[in-house]
C-alpha cells in the first residue's frame, strides 16, 4: 500500500480536510436548491441546467468527505500503532517478529482505505459521469444546439434582482475553492484539488449566470440562452472526461510512495482553477498518467526552449494573414475598423491591405448571386419522404395533411358575392348557421428572388435586411390575398398576382432602403387548407357535373337544331324570324308591312334551311300541289257529270243510285224487280244453294 510507504499526516491535519470535504459538500448542496429557487423565481434556462450540474457536485465532494475522513482515521490508527511500539520498546520487546506480524493484522482502517481506493473512488467515478451524461442529455427537452431564437425559450423575469443573488453565490463559491485549492497544493490534501475545481467551475458559471441575467435585464436573452446551451455541453465533456481517466488509471504505472488521486479529479477543469500554473498542471498530468518525469527528456526541453518562438512565429503569420484581403469575382467587401466602415465606396474583386485582425475586419457580400427566400410557411420547408431506388418526380398532394412541405400559413381571401363553400370548416365559406362568409381560407406557397444592389444598405442599414424583406413580402403578400377572390386567386390571376406582389415589394424595399432589387415572385402553390379536401372536391366535382350537364345540354341543342333546321346559326335566325312574325300578326292594329316583312325574311330563310324543317316544308309543298289537283280533278268530274246529266236526267240519276248502291253495300246481296209491285203481294223464293239460278216473281 502506498500509504504504508509514505509518512502519514497527523490526526488534526486530516481532520481540516475533513471539515472542508463537508463545508464543499453543503455549499454544493446548498448552491443547487438555490439555483433551483433562482430558476422558478426568473424562469431562466441557465439556472436549471445549472442545478443539474451543481447537484453532480455534492456526489464529488461527498466521495471526499468519505476519503478524507477514512485518512483520518488511518492517521489515529497510526498514532495507536506507534504509541504501541513505544510501549513494547519501553518493555523490551521492540525486536519480536511475532508482535510485528500481529500489528500488520490490526491495521484495519488502512486496508478499508486501500479498498476505498480501489473500487469504491472508481465506483463513485461512474456514478459521477453517469449522472453528467445523463443530466447533459435529459435535464431539458430542447436540442444540444438549438436556435438560440427560438419560441421555446422561455421569458425571462426579475433578472436583475436574480443576477445580485447569483453574482453573490459565485463570490461565496469562488472563495471556498480557491481556500480547498490552496490546500490542495499540498501532498497530504490534494485529494481536495477535484473539490476545489468542480467549486471553481460553479463559481465560473454563475458568475457568467449573473452576466447572462443583466443582459436579458436589457432585452438581451440570447447570452443567458448560450450559457445553458454551454453548461449542457460542460457536463457532457466532463461525463466523458471521468471515464477515461477511470479507464487509463487501470492501466497507469504505478510509482512507490505515491498517492493515488481520485479518477473524478478533472485535469480539465484544473486547467482553469490554477491559471497560473497551466504548464505545471499540463506537465503533473502528464507525469502521473505515463509514471515517470517527462519533463526531464530531451523533447521536453527542446519544447520548453522553441515554443515561445514558434508562438511567436504562428502569431505573426496570423497577423499578416489578416491583413491580407483577396476579393473574389463577383463579390464586394467592406473593411471595418471596430465595427464601423471605412470607405464610402465597396471593395472590388483583387488584392487587399488592411490593418490586422482584431482592429480590421471584412464584410463579404456575393453581389452576383441571386438570393432567395420562401414564403407561406410556418417553418422551413421539409423534403419528401422517398423510397430508395424512386426516381419519379416527387408527388405533392394538396389535399394530404402530410404532402411533403412543412406546415403552410394561412391567408385571408375574399368569398365571391353569391357563392359559398360547403362543409363550414376551416376553408369553408359558411357559418355555423348556414350563412355565406365574405372571407376564405387558402394557402399560397411563394419563391422569391433578389440581388444585393447597394451593400451599405443591405449590410448596414438594418441589422437583419434578409429578415426585413421576408416580412415586407408576407405583408404585401397578405395585403393582396386580402384584395382579391378566391376564384382569381386559384385559377388564372397567379401571374398578375405576382407581377403585382413584386412591384409592390420592390417599392417597400426602396422606401425602407434595403439597397436589394427583387427579380422574380412566383407562386409554386396555391390551395384550400387541407382540412376542407373532402368538402372543396365535392364542390369541384358538382361543378364539373354541372358543366359536363352544361356540354351534354348544348350538346344535345347543337344536335337537335343540326337535325331540325341543319345549322345552328340559321336555326336560330329562324326561330326568331318566327317569333317576329307571330308577334307582329297579334299585334293590334296590324302593321301590314312590317308583317310582309317578316313572314318574307322568314319565308326566305325557310328556304335556305335543311333537315327536318326542309322535310315537312316539301312534304307540306307535295301534299299542297296533291290537293290542288285533286279539286281540279274533282271540278273536271263535276263538269263532265253535269253535261251527262243535263242529256238524260232519268239514266244519270239511276246510275248514281247504284253506284252509290254499290259502293255503301260492297258485300250485301242486291235484287233487282223489273215488275209494277204496287198494290200487289211480291213473294220471293230464294234458294241459297243456287246462287247463280234465282228468280224473281
Amino acid at each position: 500500500m502506498a500509504e504504508q510507504q509514505t509518512p502519514m499526516a497527523g490526526a488534526d491535519t486530516q481532520r481540516r480536510a475533513e471539515a472542508v470535504s463537508l463545508l464543499g459538500l453543503a455549499l454544493q448542496a446548498l448552491l443547487a436548491g438555490f439555483l433551483f429557487l433562482m430558476h422558478r423565481r426568473t424562469g431562466s434556462e441557465a439556472a436549471l441546467v445549472e442545478v443539474a450540474h451543481a447537484g453532480a457536485g455534492v456526489i464529488l465532494w461527498f466521495a471526499l468527505w468519505m476519503l478524507s475522513r477514512q485518512r483520518r482515521l488511518v492517521a489515529l490508527e497510526a498514532l495507536e500503532a506507534e504509541q504501541l511500539r513505544r510501549e513494547r520498546q519501553a518493555a523490551g520487546l521492540a525486536g519480536s517478529s511475532i508482535f510485528e506480524t500481529q500489528e500488520e493484522q490490526f491495521y484495519l482502517a488502512r486496508r478499508r482505505l486501500g479498498w476505498m481506493t480501489r473500487w469504491l473512488m472508481p465506483f463513485f467515478t461512474l456514478v459521477l459521469a453517469a449522472s453528467m451524461l445523463s443530466a447533459g442529455l435529459l435535464v431539458r427537452d430542447w436540442p444540444l444546439l438549438p436556435n438560440l431564437r427560438a419560441d421555446f425559450w422561455g421569458q425571462v423575469r426579475d433578472a436583475d434582482v436574480g443576477a445580485g443573488f447569483v453574482l453573490g453565490g459565485a463570490f461565496v463559491a469562488f472563495l471556498l475553492s480557491r481556500y480547498a485549492s490552496g490546500l490542495a497544493r499540498i501532498q497530504t490534501w490534494q485529494h481536495l484539488r477535484a473539490g476545489a475545481s468542480y467549486l471553481f467551475s460553479d463559481a465560473l458559471v454563475l458568475a457568467a449566470l449573473a452576466v447572462g441575467l443583466g443582459l436579458a435585464h436589457f432585452e438581451m436573452p440570447v447570452p443567458e440562452r448560450a450559457l445553458a446551451v454551454v453548461i449542457r455541453l460542460l457536463m457532457l465533456l466532463l461525463g466523458f472526461e471521468l471515464i477515461v481517466n477511470l479507464v487509463l488509471g487501470f492501466y497507469r504505472p504505478r510509482l512507490a510512495g505515491e498517492v493515488p488521486q481520485p479518477a473524478f479529479d478533472s485535469r480539465f477543469l484544473a486547467l482553469f482553477s490554477e491559471t497560473a500554473s497551466i504548464a505545471r498542471s499540463i506537465a503533473e498530468a502528464i507525469n502521473y498518467q505515463f509514471g515517470f518525469d517527462v519533463s526531464k527528456t530531451w523533447f521536453y526541453k527542446l519544447m520548453e526552449r522553441s515554443i515561445a518562438p514558434l508562438l511567436y512565429f504562428g502569431a505573426f503569420c496570423l497577423i499578416g494573414i489578416t491583413s491580407l484581403v483577396v476579393v473574389d469575382s463577383g463579390e464586394e467587401a467592406v473593411i471595418e475598423r471596430w465595427g464601423r466602415p471605412v470607405h464610402d465606396r465597396p471593395l472590388t474583386a483583387g488584392l487587399k491591405l488592411k490593418y490586422p485582425w482584431p482592429i480590421e475586419g471584412v464584410q463579404r457580400f456575393d453581389v452576383r448571386r441571386a438570393r432567395r427566400l420562401t414564403l407561406g410557411f410556418v417553418d422551413a420547408p421539409a423534403e419528401n419522404e422517398r423510397a430508395p431506388g424512386d426516381r419519379s418526380p416527387p408527388l405533392i398532394l394538396w389535399t394530404n395533411l402530410e404532402h411533403g412541405v412543412s406546415e403552410e400559413a394561412d391567408l385571408l381571401v375574399a368569398t365571391p358575392r353569391g357563392e359559398g363553400e360547403t362543409g363550414g370548416g376551416r376553408g369553408g365559406a359558411e357559418d355555423p348557421r348556414g350563412r355565406s362568409v365574405p372571407v376564405s381560407i387558402l394557402r399560397a406557397v411563394a419563391e422569391i428572388e433578389y440581388h444585393v444592389e447597394d451593400m451599405y444598405d443591405y449590410g448596414y442599414r438594418h441589422r437583419d435586411a434578409h429578415t426585413l424583406l421576408r416580412s415586407v413580402a408576407q405583408r404585401e403578400l397578405v395585403r393582396y390575398a386580402a384584395s382579391v377572390d378566391q376564384g382569381t386567386f386559384l385559377s388564372g390571376g397567379r401571374a398578375e398576382a405576382a407581377r403585382l406582389i413584386r412591384e409592390r415589394i420592390q417599392a417597400r424595399a426602396q422606401a425602407l432602403r434595403l439597397g436589394v432589387r427583387v427579380t422574380l415572385v412566383t407562386f409554386t402553390g396555391v390551395h384550400p387548407a387541407q382540412e376542407v379536401a373532402e368538402a372543396y372536391q365535392a364542390v369541384v366535382g358538382a361543378e364539373q357535373d354541372r358543366e359536363a350537364s352544361k356540354q351534354e345540354a348544348q350538346r344535345q341543342r347543337t344536335e337537335a337544331l343540326t337535325r331540325a333546321v341543319g345549322d345552328t346559326r340559321l336555326a336560330v335566325e329562324l326561330a326568331a324570324a318566327v317569333r317576329r312574325a307571330e308577334e307582329l300578326s297579334q299585334a293590334r292594329p296590324v302593321d301590314s308591312v312590317a308583317l310582309a316583312e317578316a313572314e318574307r325574311k322568314r319565308d326566305e330563310l325557310m328556304t335556305r334551311a335543311s333537315g327536318q324543317v326542309a322535310q315537312i316544308l316539301a312534304g307540306a309543298h307535295a301534299e299542297r300541289a296533291r290537293r290542288i289537283n285533286q279539286a281540279k280533278g274533282n271540278v273536271d268530274e263535276y263538269r263532265m257529270q253535269l253535261v251527262s246529266y243535263r242529256a238524260a236526267p232519268t239514266y244519270y240519276a239511276w246510275t248514281k243510285y247504284f253506284e252509290t248502291l254499290k259502293e255503301g253495300l260492297p258485300k250485301a246481296r242486291r235484287y233487282l224487280v223489273a215488275c209494277e209491285t204496287e198494290g200487289r203481294r211480291l213473294l220471293l223464293i230464294l234458294n241459297t244453294e243456287e246462287q247463280e239460278r234465282l228468280r224473281f216473281r
